[in-house]
């Protein structure tokens, strides 16, 4: 990472920090039968994942839980296989600042509403969703452990090779798990 880079990362970090310190939300513990409401948050830079994504989302909806979701494209443009979806709003490199922060009306009231669960299914780490998720007034977030992760209320542990379909197994697996 060049100086300019880690100056931008800091400075983002930094901005996210003191957003986080005057924010206050109400944790409680959510399984996939107490759920009523869901964020879920994706990468859409790879048409595989965005279609496991959506039959991830189609998974939660029928099984009753009312389903919001954003999809992040790590790349400037919105990849031309999106289809235009009722609960599902997208965003790339396009929509964030030079700190890394995304700068979308919708992204900011994604993270007000005030969701039972909300489930991170990325695989890498990126600093829009780690903004995001850290702000979220969700009660219950989900999501990937990474090295300095510390946003989430579950955090699931993955081998580097993974891929999403294990991923989102696990995440089933454990928010099944989980008595209420």
């Amino acid at each position: 990472m060049n100086l300019f880079n880690a100056i931008r990362s800091k400075l983002g970090r930094i901005i996210l920090k003191s957003k986080m310190a005057g924010q206050t939300r109400e944790k409680s513990t959510f399984n996939l039968s107490s759920a009523r409401t869901c964020g879920v948050i994706f990468d859409a830079t790879v048409h595989e994942n965005y279609d496991k994504a959506l039959k991830f989302i189609a998974y939660l909806s029928e099984r009753g839980i009312e389903v919001d979701a954003v999809a992040y494209v790590h790349k400037r443009d919105l990849q031309p296989f999106f289809l235009p979806h009722k609960n599902i709003d997208y965003f790339s490199k396009k929509n964030i600042s030079l700190l890394g922060i995304p700068n979308n009306p919708y992204i900011g009231d994604f993270i007000k509403k005030n969701f039972d669960l909300l489930i991170d299914i990325c695989l890498e780490e990126y600093f829009p969703v780690e903004y995001i998720v850290s702000l979220s007034a969700a009660s219950f977030k989900v999501g990937r452990q990474f090295k300095n992760t510390d946003q989430y209320d579950l955090m699931i542990s993955l081998d580097e090779n993974a891929d999403l379909d294990f991923f989102i197994s696990q995440v089933k697996h454990y928010l099944d798990m989980i008595n209420h």
